[in-house]
């Protein structure tokens, strides 16, 4: 199954109403949490459309950029930073 932009609306649909349904329970804090999980399924959904490959992401490519950068400017970073943006963006 291959999943598309849609799949991440529709997401983002369900996990609203479950928000909604979780807050007139006077669930706030579960409300607050779901309601940002369905923010996430739309950012998801918004990148997906503009980018098909997450690896090529621009914002994946300014990070790892950037921390080239600091690195040669001679600034250290933490390395599971690095680590991490190496992972994401080889």
């Amino acid at each position: 199954m291959r999943i598309e932009a849609a799949d991440y609306v529709e997401a983002a649909n369900e996990r609203l109403a479950e928000a909604n349904l979780l807050y007139e329970k006077t669930h706030y804090a579960l409300a607050l949490y779901v309601a940002g999980v369905a923010v996430e399924s739309l950012l998801r959904a918004y990148i997906f459309i503009w980018s098909r490959d997450w690896k090529q992401h621009t914002i994946l490519k300014r990070l790892k950029s950037s921390l080239r950068l600091e690195q040669q400017n001679g600034n250290n970073h933490d390395a599971r930073a690095k680590s991490a943006a190496e992972r994401v963006c080889p």
